[in-house]
């Protein structure tokens, strides 16, 4: 669903696509973080 409007709104919500793409970013290094807490 997120995935969706994310597409459908691509061309005309930059701000939106950086927004979801940080977070996205944010959220998979602390996945990985507690996943693998090597580093």
């Amino acid at each position: 669903m997120v995935a969706f409007i994310f597409v459908t709104n691509y061309k005309n919500a930059d701000l939106t696509h950086q927004f979801l793409f940080n977070s996205m970013v944010f959220w998979v290094d602390s996945s990985s973080h507690q996943i693998n807490p090597k580093q």
